[in-house]
């Protein structure tokens, strides 16, 4: 089987990641795999070198750059996949139209709400939760032509579960307004006028990082709330802490939540589509979106409850069965095949 698979973004994200891991569990499998991306897409080194997957690039200035729609036209056409895979919306719209061309089947990963404008000429949707099929059929999209089919993550589960007391909380992400670290900041705030030796480690970089530091400044925690950069060795960023929490006020998925589960890690979490789709009481604690207040009670709850190892342990037994490599790349071959099936 051959696939071409087209992401044209430049930057790097959850979307990007997932993209990454998928091309690369398909060329395990043995599936010849092209990828198409932007020449200045950051990560590009990572899929080059690897047996059974070709590299291609151009640069669209806009989703409308008619030479280098023409160029994605012909790379395609030159290799002759039996399927086009998009990837959000810029992919949607170019390799869709280039597969309409080509007369190939196009599928579209959408990674969160898509607008259909973009997907005029895709036949096929993949999509990681329920609330995103929903949200397709209420665009009057089929449900015949809806597959949902997760993320995964390719860490490694732990095989022992370390109980760590430290009242630490750690989080990670891009550092911008819908990551939630502002909303998260103020939930600190308010444990660590009850618990001064609370603590809290935030990895990542991004815009909004000059606002937290100044929000640090202005409650006076910068004893307290450290910014450890970006996270290279996510397990071991961890495993210094007692909790995680994810305090987006956006989150259409959520590969970090599979990392976390992997790691067995309390969560906190809100209550993003992402999260109540692949989480549950059983394995989570949930506070409200954009708000503090509750944020702050659910860590404080996590922090204090013995049960809260058992909630680690069944969001690790949960990642074993749904959300690893051995389970989405083989479903998303079958779908593949189905698609050609007609």
């Amino acid at each position: 089987m051959r696939i071409t698979q087209i992401m044209l973004s430049k930057g790097w994200g959850g979307a990007e990641r997932i993209f990454i891991d998928l091309v690369k569990g398909l060329a395990e499998q043995g599936i010849q795999v092209q990828v198409i991306m932007d020449r200045r897409f950051q990560q590009k080194n990572q899929l080059e070198g690897i047996d059974n997957i070709t590299p291609s690039f151009i640069r669209p200035l806009s989703h409308i750059d008619f030479i280098a729609a023409a160029k994605l036209c012909k790379k395609i056409k030159q290799f002759a996949p039996d399927v086009v895979h998009c990837h959000l919306s810029r992919g949607a719209l170019m390799g869709g139209r280039a597969a309409a061309k080509l007369t190939l089947p196009a599928v579209v990963t959408t990674h969160n709400n898509i607008k259909l404008k973009y997907c005029r000429n895709i036949n096929h949707f993949i999509v990681l939760t329920e609330a995103q099929r929903d949200y397709l059929e209420g665009q009057g999209v089929s449900g015949e032509v809806i597959a949902k089919i997760p993320n995964f993550s390719n860490f490694k589960p732990v095989s022992e579960i370390k109980k760590r007391t430290n009242p630490v909380f750690v989080a990670y992400g891009r550092m911008v307004p819908k990551k939630g670290f502002v909303d998260l900041i103020h939930a600190f705030r308010l444990i660590a006028e009850k618990q001064p030796d609370a603590k809290l480690l935030i990895g990542g970089e991004g815009v909004g990082r000059d606002e937290l530091q100044k929000l640090l400044r202005e409650f006076g925690l910068q004893q307290q709330v450290s910014f450890v950069g970006w996270v290279e060795d996510v397990k071991q960023h961890l495993e210094q802490g007692a909790v995680f929490v994810l305090p987006s006020r956006d989150e259409p998925f959520g590969i970090v939540l599979l990392e976390v589960m992997a790691c067995a890690v309390p969560i906190v979490t809100t209550k993003t589509t992402g999260a109540c789709e692949i989480l549950s009481d059983e394995t989570a604690y949930f506070a409200d979106v954009s708000n503090p207040v509750s944020l702050s009670s659910a860590m404080a709850l996590a922090l204090q409850s013995p049960e809260r190892w058992q909630k680690a342990e069944a969001a690790l037994a949960l990642f074993k069965r749904h959300y690893r490599k051995g389970s989405v790349i083989p479903t998303t071959i079958e779908h593949y095949q189905n698609i050609l099936a007609g």
